[in-house]
């Protein structure tokens, strides 16, 4: 009850900032976490895709064309806002996330603007609760390559095993207010 209301104290100290994407997924986590009944339902559910390759994906993406850097190993989600995928990277051998934004948002100049934003403020941080940003690419289509974390996202994690278990929930919760006070740290 008390990370509860330090979480909701948290958020409500925040404007309602429609560019702040990373607020709304934390919300929308909360919420689940801690089994908080929601106004509406989420636009962006990120499908988890498991095994599904689509060798086609390479021609739109940096460095996964033939030749590239990059080889395709399959498909990791997709979602209202585009695409994740997993990938080798071919010059030292390690796993990488690619994450893509959808070609028909990424005409939207906001929502690029908001999308390269995030990779930016990663990209900064040095914490073991934020991804580590690798490259990212603006051309045509903005992309961001990250480390791969295996183990699925939280969202798949909830559905299969919600409501997690009190220990779980606070070390997820934990885990985020310490990226997000990182995050804060830097400004």
């Amino acid at each position: 009850e008390q990370c509860r209301d330090l979480c909701f104290d948290w958020r409500r100290q925040r404007p309602a900032d429609e560019g702040d994407m990373s607020l709304l997924h934390w919300h929308s986590f909360l919420r689940r976490v801690l089994h908080i009944p929601a106004h509406h339902e989420d636009q962006d559910e990120t499908k988890a895709l498991g095994d599904e390759t689509d060798a086609s994906l390479g021609n739109s993406i940096p460095g996964l064309d033939s030749g590239g850097r990059y080889e395709l190993v399959r498909v990791l989600g997709k979602g209202a806002w585009g695409l994740v995928l997993l990938a080798r990277d071919k010059h030292i051998g390690r796993l990488v996330a690619i994450k893509q934004l959808s070609p028909l948002l990424s005409t939207n100049h906001q929502v690029g603007r908001r999308f390269l934003q995030e990779a930016r403020i990663a990209g900064q941080l040095i914490s073991p609760n934020i991804v580590t940003i690798y490259d990212v690419i603006t051309q045509d289509t903005p992309t961001i390559y990250m480390r791969y974390l295996p183990g699925g996202n939280l969202t798949s994690r909830l559905r299969m095993d919600a409501p997690l278990p009190a220990a779980d929930a606070l070390h997820c919760i934990r885990g985020i207010l310490a990226g997000l006070l990182a995050a804060h740290e830097e400004g």
